[in-house]
Order: C-alpha cells, then structure tokens, then sequence
C-alpha cells in the first residue's frame, strides 16, 4: 500500500526499544516504531533509495506516563505525531519508491525473538531489544486492532497494565546497574518503630546502595522544593563493608547512628540487608544475623514521602554531602525487594538510568535455569540472570503467637507491633564510619630538599601470581579482535581429517564467534568452521561441493556458562553434540585441510587478509569469552603455552572488581571535574613490570602540554609539561615499597593551586612538596581541560610525544582497581574509549590485605 497509519498507546520506563516491526525477508522492506535516548523514531523503507528516519521533538517519553503515538505514511512522506500537535514532525523519503510491500510479514511488539534473522536491516540502525514498559494498544491501518492478549508467541510478557496515578505501577523487584547510573523514588520516613529492608549483590568495593536527606532538594520535578521531613538515611559499600546511617544531624553523635558489618560483602552474592529502629536502638541485620546495633537518641520521624530516595547512585547535578554519605560512588550491581515495615516499596521511578527486571551481573553460584512462559515457543533466550529473591526481611516461621527469626535474634508480636529481642549478646561490633581524611599532618618540604634525598636502586620486579580460574587451564580470548591459538602437528600423520575426535569446553556471552577453525589456508577453498551463530552452534564443513551446515538448534550458548563440544568423525560420518543437548549426525565431505596446525578462537590476521583479496566474508568475528580442556584425539593441548602460538590470549577467570590492561592497552575518559585548582588524581594498580604509564592528563594531538605519571626503570616519576617546558618533575623511590613487586599499590597525585603545593601519597606513604609558584592560574586552567588516560596511551598519541623517552611506548600491563580523579570515583565502564583491556576481569590473585 502507498498509504498507512499505526497508532499505539505505550507506556515506558526504558530509553531503548523496539515498541513495533513489520518487515519482508525478502525485499528488506519495513516500517518500525522503537525509543532511542527517551525519543521516539518512526522509520521506514520502500525498496531502492526511499528510506526515512522520522524522530520526535521530545526526549523524556520513558518517564513511565502514557503516550500516543500516530505514525503516517503517505506515499514518501512519514509524519510523526507523539500526544499532540506541539510534537509532530514530518519527513519526505528520497528515490522514486512509493509502496511498502511487506507481504504478510508478522507483527512484532516489544522486540523480536533471538532466532529472528535481522541481517536484511542491520544498516538502519534498528533499536531491536531493550523495551521495557506496557504497549495497550497498537491499530495499523490496514488490520483490526492487534490482539495482544494472544500472540502467536511471546517472551516475558504478562497481561495488563496496572497504573499507579498516572505512573506505571511495576511488578518487578530488581533494578540492575550495569554501567553507572541511579534510580529515583519517592522518599520513605522512618519512626521509632519501623524497619527498611532490601536485597543486594555487586563486586565493588565502594557503592552507593540507597540515600535519602532532607538536605536534598528534589530532582527533576517540575517543581523544585527542600524535602520535606528532617535527617538522612545512607547505605553504602566502603572498601567491601556495609555501611548504614540513620539520623538527623551527622555533626552530632546524639543525633546519628552508623553501623557497620565485620565482613566484606562485595563478593557478587546476594545479601539480604535489614534495619531496625526500636525506639532509640537501631539494628543491622545481614543474612539473618544481628551483625551491629548502636543508639539514637534522637526520637523524630526520619525521612518523608514527599522527599526522593536516591538508588545505585545519583544524577550528574545532585551532589550529596560528605558528611551525610562520605562514599558516593555509583553501583555496579542489583537491588532488589526493599521493603518498609514489611510492605514491598513499588519501583515507580521519577526519573532513571537503570535496567528494570533484570540483574546482568554474573551470580559466581550455579543456579537452575528460569522456566519460560508456556506460549514462548522454544526460541527464547534463557533468563537465568533475572534476580528471583524473596522478602528481603529476616526469613521467620510462625509458632503460636510468636514469629522465630532463623539467627540470633527473635521477632515478637506485640498488638500490632512487632518487636526485636535479641537471643543472645551480640558481639561487639565496630561502629565507626570510614573515613578518607588524614588524621596528621604532614610536614611540607622545599622542592630543594625533597629532590636532595638519596636514590636507591631500582628492585627487581616479580610477576604477579595468576587467580585460579573456575576451570584450570582455561583460556581467555577477545583481548582483541585478532586473539587465536595456534595448535600445530610436528608431522602429517599426527592428524588426519578423514578420522579424528575433538572435545573442549567454552563459555562466553557473546552470540557469534569462531571457535574452531581447520582449513586449506592459502585460499580458504575447504575447511572446518565451528562458530556461534546467534547465541546456537553451527559447523560449517566445506569441501569440493557447496558448504554443508550442521546446528545445533536446541539451547542459547552465550549464556556465559561452560558448555561441552564433541565432534567425533569417521570417515564421512560426523556427529556433533553439545553438553546433553540433542546430538546431530551426517554424512559429510572430508575436505583436504593442512595437516600441520589448526587455529582456536578464530583466524590469524594473515589469513584474514586471504579472505578479502578472495573477497570472502569471515562471516563470524573471532571468539571473545573462555575456552578449557582441549582435547583431540586423546592428547590435551594447553591454550595458553607456548607461548609463541597464542596471540592476545590470557588466563580466565570469573568478573573481579579490578580491570586488567594489556600490552599496548589503555582507558581514556573525558576531562574529569575537579574542585577548583585541585588536581586530583589516583588509582590502585598491581604489575610486574618496571615501566609503564600509570596515569597521564593530554591530548592525544597535542601533547605538549600534560601531566604525566609513570613507571621508568621501577621508580614514579610524575611530571607537569605546559606548552613544551617542563614546569615540574618529580622522582619517588622506596625501597620499602618497590612498585613492580606483583603487589596492589595505591597512588594519589595532587597539585593544589590554592597551597601552591604538590602531594604524593604511595601506600600511605604522604610527601608535600612547595610549587613556589611554579604552575599559573593559566597553567590550571589548561590541564583541567586534558583528557584522562589510565594503564597507557594510544599510539597516535606515543608517537606526538616530543619527550624523546626511550620507555615511552609502554603500556603497564597489569591490574587497575579503584581509580578516582577530582577525589571522585571514576567507573572503568564510563571510559570513553578503552584497547587492549578486559573489564572487571584481572586475573592475578585477589588483593593481599
């Protein structure tokens, strides 16, 4: 038809998504409806030339309200309308296509299943997944309403849209924090008899988990007005342990409370956290454990319903105080079930940059996988990373009139009321919050004394010792594009490709990578290819005749579990087989392949330029996730030794709170902020080798003008270059602290404008150095506008260096953990760009406390 209309009723909590799709397999027509940002884009296609991106004015359409959307198309021209007049924007599309022919392509609402092949579109940018929300309505033109309470098939969907007000009241208990973010609702007050409960898990040693202060004013509502109510309630991880405040003024000790626990909880499982207030005793419960318990003099109502509780962490322009929530560092995590006085807290968020339903960081548990909705057809992915908690207060059973918590203390009904009682004396329990400050000052020296004091030679470095990986032996590829091993056969006869079984294990969460790769390498004309197809197995054998294809269509793969492949092939009898998945067997061609090396994890960067000059598509990029116990023919091959045959392949282990950067790696933020003409930088960092960068401020055009911090023969040596001159150097040694012992160090830079001075703190270690005047207000003012690097700088910007350091093309290869600048705590995944590195995956040991 030449003309259409779609209208839909949505409602939406997430900034991406598909809302609608219809499309042809075989023209690559289509016409969609999707969020992108908070705005939504209507986009079509009509054969040739005539396509059409049409997106709305406003970017705040997933702020949970109910919107509609009337898209139309006449002929080339598309209009888009979103609730009224005052957002309506049309378009007119190129070329002399008029007619969209989409055959009887089905409807897609919310998103696509994974077995929906969407290659025929992927150069229109096609937001496919993400949406989260309630689409009531959608009415194309030429059919009846859509019957969404019938679909042929569907994945997580459930009937209905509840409304809380004008709000979209959700059911879901879990808010995940993949990347930094935060996650605001209306505020909760708490009496002299109340609890607040809620679950968590994350990796990070410091975390915001929930804050609330009436010192706050709220945020983004339409109209901004102190919160009401009195006081402050804080939850936060600070260095691995759990902090909680709660009270009115945290000058006053009579009128705050802070509580501690004695373990670390960032180990990535779940922890159920409770909070009590008994007239003026407040307990801490943590996994059913009374862990500390203090006083609160103080009698009034903390909180109110009309402030804002701050989750995960806090927008760009809210800036809590130091004194209320000394950490404020956002979540890398989930939280889930918070509950007050025992009544679920609805998760209707004022304004977000979380992931609704879903918790993506890896449970280091096994657990059993989620059953899917009877009408999902089998082609859904798993959903075993969905957070499935129960309530986060005390687990209690009912004997009489009496409510038994299962630890070391009771629940005891009275009247309406219930009561805590501990069991037995709790232990003693630290109760001091941490604290960043310096408890003594440091004497300052003279830039004359301190660069009198007598050098020492550097010390030998030791690598550090590698963490045990959840499989022994296994091997980490993805590093970079081009990661392989290279598995080679001293003779002919080794191998042979008519007879051979091979067997090895994976897990990844990537849905297409090369895995296995046997070939005729000089022209790519017979071979073996084992791959991820979409998340499902698939060998590819080829030989004189067209490529046959084996799948393995049962069970998603990028699940990032281990999976077991078995291949057994004799003579044209081959049989494929994945962990207890159905097997498939068929009669193949033996194709002539070499008989001296076959490659894992993907292709060499030589071969893959075979492929172009053949112009052939390696149609699948090489393996980016684990690979263990390879085994051919009876003979185990180690993927990680020699040496001389892996190529960007390193050790496996399960996500850690640190990152690791390899050789030539590096991370680089945007400008960070800073306060005043402060110029504060540090990290935790942990290698094996005696030069490197650690941290640097530059452009990478234009590097003469930086601040630099690196490792040259085991000593620091930090430097300030402005327009081409060196303005200040400083060496530090220590031969009680040598930096390339394989041990965490932690390093903090500062040059204080307003002091006029310069302070270096290696572990613990603090030295203030005068600037008599060194650096200028000007100078300030153009290093505060530098990029950050950490662990390395690109090789555009080694080669603008005008240094002339032999050591300068260094990378520190190595582990980086807690890295802040402007005493802020930076995210490795806020990175604007990032080579060479692996997020949250250090595989040298846990730190030595």
């Amino acid at each position: 038809p030449t003309d259409s209309m779609i209208t839909v009723f949505f409602t939406a909590y997430s900034p991406d998504g598909l809302i609608y799709f219809r499309g042809s397999q075989d023209n690559g027509d289509f016409i969609s409806l999707e969020l992108r940002n908070g705005s939504v884009v209507f986009k079509f296609y009509l054969g040739g030339e005539s396509s059409v991106v049409v997106q709305s004015k406003k970017k705040s359409y997933n702020d949970g309200r109910t919107h509609t959307i009337r898209a139309i198309r006449t002929k080339q021209e598309g209009a888009l309308q979103v609730d009224s007049e005052a957002d309506r924007v049309t378009l007119t599309a190129p070329g002399a296509n008029s007619a969209l022919n989409v055959g009887d392509g089905n409807h897609f609402v919310g998103g696509v299943p994974a077995s929906f092949n969407i290659s025929k579109w992927e150069r229109f940018d096609i937001q496919w997944r993400g949406f989260f929300g309630c689409i009531s309505s959608v009415k194309p033109s030429q059919f009846n309403e859509l019957d969404l309470d019938n679909p042929v098939r569907s994945q997580r969907k459930q009937p209905g849209c509840l409304m809380d007000g004008d709000r979209l009241h959700t059911t879901d208990r879990v808010i995940g924090f993949p990347h930094p973010g935060y996650f605001v609702v209306s505020g909760i007050s708490m009496n002299t008899n109340s609890s607040l409960a809620f679950d968590f898990r994350t990796r990070e040693a410091n975390a915001t988990l929930l804050f609330q202060s009436s010192r706050l004013a709220t945020y983004h509502r339409r109209e901004r007005e102190a919160s009401e109510g009195q006081g402050y309630l804080a939850f936060y991880l600070y260095q691995g342990y759990l902090v909680a405040h709660l009270g009115t003024d945290p000058a006053q000790r009579s009128k705050l409370v802070t509580l501690r626990t004695d373990a670390k909880l960032n180990d990535g499982h779940l922890h159920a956290v409770f909070l009590s207030r008994d007239g003026e005793t407040v307990r801490l419960i943590v996994n059913d454990r009374l862990v500390a318990n203090g006083t609160l003099s103080e009698t009034a109502e903390i909180g109110s319903p009309r402030a804002q509780m701050f989750i995960g962490g806090f927008p760009d322009k809210v800036k809590p105080t130091s004194t209320e929530i000394p950490s404020s560092v956002p979540m890398i995590g989930c939280i889930s079930d918070i509950y007050l006085n025992f009544k679920r807290v609805p998760l209707i968020p004022e304004v977000h940059n979380a992931t609704i339903g879903m918790c993506k960081l890896e449970d280091p548990r096994p657990h059993a996988e989620e059953p899917l909705q009877a009408d999902s057809g089998g082609e859904s992915r798993r959903t075993a990373d969905r957070l499935s908690v129960q309530l986060a207060a005390p687990t209690v059973e009912l004997r009489g009139s009496m409510q038994v918590v299962n630890g070391p203390f009771s629940v005891q009904a009275m009247g309406s009321n219930l009561v805590l009682v501990p069991t037995r004396p709790p232990p003693e329990m630290n109760t001091d919050a941490p604290t960043d400050a310096p408890t003594d000052e440091e004497p300052t020296t003279t830039i004359e004394e301190a660069t009198t004091q007598p050098t020492v030679p550097s010390p030998t470095c030791i690598a550090p010792p590698h963490r045990t990986s959840d499989k022994p032996g296994a091997a980490r590829f993805g590093v970079t594009k081009r990661s392989h091993f290279r598995v080679t056969f001293p003779r002919k006869d080794d191998i042979s490709f008519e007879r051979f079984s091979l067997s090895f294990s994976f897990r990844t969460s990537k849905p297409n990578g090369m895995l296995w790769v046997w070939a005729n390498y000089k022209n790519y004309t017979r071979y073996f290819n084992l791959s991820l197809a979409e998340g499902r197995l698939e060998l590819t054998i080829k030989g004189h005749k067209e490529p046959m294809v084996m799948r393995i269509q049962e069970g998603l793969l990028d699940d990032n579990e281990w999976h077991t492949v078995k291949i057994n092939k004799a003579d044209k009898e081959l049989r494929l087989q994945v962990d207890d998945l159905s097997t498939s067997e068929k009669r193949v061609p033996n194709p002539g392949v070499v008989r001296k090396r076959m490659f894992v994890g993907g292709i060499s960067p030589q071969h893959e330029k075979i492929l172009e000059m053949r112009g052939l598509d390696p149609k699948f990029p090489n393996f980016d996730g684990c690979i263990s116990d390879f085994v051919l023919d009876g003979i185990t091959y180690d993927l990680l030794t020699p040496t001389e045959l892996a190529r960007d392949v390193v050790p496996c282990v399960q996500p850690t709170p640190a990152s690791y950067v390899y050789d030539e790696g590096y991370f680089t933020f945007d400008p960070p902020t800073y306060q005043g003409n402060v110029l504060q930088l540090g990290v935790e960092f942990r290698s094996g080798k005696a030069n490197g960068w650690i941290l640097a401020l530059l452009e990478e055009k234009k590097s003469s003008t930086r601040v630099g911090l690196r490792l040259i023969a085991g000593k620091i040596l930090f430097e300030v270059v402005i327009d081409g001159v060196k303005k200040y150097v400083h060496d530090y040694d220590s031969a009680e602290a040598p930096t390339c012992d394989g041990q965490w160090h932690h390093i903090s830079v500062t040059l204080d404008g307003a002091k006029d001075e310069f302070i270096i703190i290696f572990d613990g270690d603090r030295v203030a150095i005068s600037l008599d005047g060194t650096l200028t207000l000007k100078d300030f003012t153009k290093l505060k506008e530098l990029p950050l690097h950490v662990g390395g700088l690109s090789a555009r910007t080694l080669k603008n260096l005008d240094d002339g350091s032999q050591q300068r093309n260094s990378s520190l290869r190595g582990c980086f953990g807690r890295l802040q600048a402007g005493g802020a705590d930076l995210a490795f995944e806020t990175a604007n760009t990032s080579h060479k590195v692996l997020l949250r995956e250090c595989f040298y040991e846990d730190k030595t406390d």
